[in-house]
């Protein structure tokens, strides 16, 4: 267990500095947005404090799992992690309504953004910092096999494009189009709402123990299989506890092996 342990606390470093980034360019959009008065930096903003929350819960999930099992929980906390992905989903789902709602109002309304340069240049500062946490993370997030980590780089990868949505947004809304800005913080809203409903499922699918991977049942049965004395194998079964994998299996022997040879087997 001290080996998995190690590659958890990665992940939970890891999540704990995409935290402390995103946290830092939130504020930054946040206090922009307000200045500006633009409703797509302002749907970026929330989806960035949506991010914030999002790594908060995954740090907490992974820091959770890296405990030693006991005796109540002989299998380990690894599904703290899981369930922390499912908080991240909730998050992200009341985020996106927030945003739709914020958006609808602005077709309606006449503004002007001010602040206008400032606003595009954190809009590009976002995408470029959204780029490289993209990377950070899916790539730690494979090294220890966590799912929710994985998630949270594919998610902050979208980003970058919400975040060029956002600058093309600020864009129109200077040139005399707000309409445009409000229509781009309306669909960013789309966006995190089908994200939070995507990543609640495979939550919700990982808490009900669905077999996730048929490819790694095959396998099993195939190294089974090919030790010595095994004639063969039958009620397979795997399931996914955050990021490992608890399986079991029924296993045919030989007849005349002895009980020593067999529980070697």
């Amino acid at each position: 267990m001290n080996e998995k342990r190690i590659p958890l606390r990665k992940g939970e470093e890891a999540a704990r500095l995409s935290t402390i980034i995103v946290l830092v360019l939130s504020i930054l959009r946040g206090v922009v947005s307000i200045a500006s008065g633009s409703i797509a930096l302002l749907a970026g903003t929330i989806d960035s404090f949506s991010d914030v929350f999002s790594s908060l819960a995954v740090w907490a999930g992974l820091n959770i799992a890296k405990r030693k099992p006991t005796e109540r929980f002989p299998y380990g906390y690894f599904k703290a992690e899981t369930f922390a992905l499912f908080a991240v989903s909730l998050i992200i789902v009341a985020s996106s309504v927030l945003i739709m709602f914020e958006s609808f109002q602005k077709f309606f309304e006449v503004y002007v953004i001010s602040f206008s340069d400032l606003a595009l240049a954190v809009s590009a500062l976002s995408a470029i910092t959204y780029y490289f946490l993209a990377k950070y993370k899916t790539r730690v997030g494979h090294q220890i096999g966590s799912q929710a980590l994985i998630s949270e780089g594919l998610h902050s990868k979208v980003d970058v494009y919400t975040s060029v949505l956002v600058f093309v947004g600020v864009f129109l809304a200077v040139f005399g189009y707000p309409v445009g800005e409000a229509l781009i913080g309306f669909i960013i809203g789309l966006y995190v709402l089908a994200r939070g409903l995507w990543f609640g499922k495979d939550a919700v699918l990982v808490l009900m123990d669905v077999s996730l991977s048929p490819q790694r049942v095959k396998e099993m049965k195939e190294i089974a299989e090919s030790v010595p004395g095994v004639k063969g194998t039958h009620d397979i079964r795997l399931r996914k506890s955050g990021p490992v994998f608890f399986g079991e299996m029924h296993v045919e022997l030989q007849e005349g092996l002895s009980l020593e040879r067999a529980h070697v087997i």
